[in-house]
């Protein structure tokens, strides 16, 4: 087996590979940071660090998590502690370089997921501190202001169909 050994203090949270297969994001849970990383497919093998970007600059939220647009044109994150809304980030994809574009309902829920439907028109976020799941429309990238869409007690997790 491979292991990457990252930077100490990132502690690595999830991880997406982007539709190229050739950029693999890693959402980090302590320092509140994104990492993109080459990824070469064939080999299965992850390269050097292209990317590294802080979600936040407060010290009062941690545990980013992520979704990536099937497009891979968007990343978008939010953090599982604290606030900060949900902010996306533009994908250059032959760099790996984040630039954020929007930050959305900041004081808005405190996210545990987010996942993002198969044709990208829809963002779902999963909130144990509001028990329920909020949802964001999305075009071209950009979200609208979320809405709570239903009460949950103390939700997990969240799977999205195609239609």
């Amino acid at each position: 087996p491979r292991r990457y050994t990252g930077r100490a203090g990132d502690g690595p949270r999830e991880l997406v590979f982007h539709p190229s297969g050739r950029l693999l994001f890693v959402a980090n849970e302590l320092d509140a940071s994104v990492v993109c990383y080459g990824y070469n497919v064939e080999e299965g093998k992850i390269g050097e660090k292209l990317e590294h970007v802080a979600t936040d600059g407060s010290r009062n939220t941690s545990g980013v998590i992520m979704a990536l647009d099937p497009s891979g044109e968007f990343l978008y994150t939010a953090h599982r502690r604290g606030s900060g809304g949900v902010s996306i980030w533009a994908i250059a994809s032959d760099s790996g370089r984040l630039r954020r574009l929007q930050i959305v309902d900041e004081d808005g829920p405190q996210l545990q997921k987010l996942t993002m439907t198969a044709d990208g028109k829809r963002l779902f976020g999963l909130s144990r501190a509001e028990g329920g799941v909020f949802g964001w429309r999305v075009a071209n990238g950009k979200i609208s202001r979320g809405m709570k869409l239903t009460d949950l007690t103390a939700p997990l997790s969240i799977a999205t169909k195609s239609l």
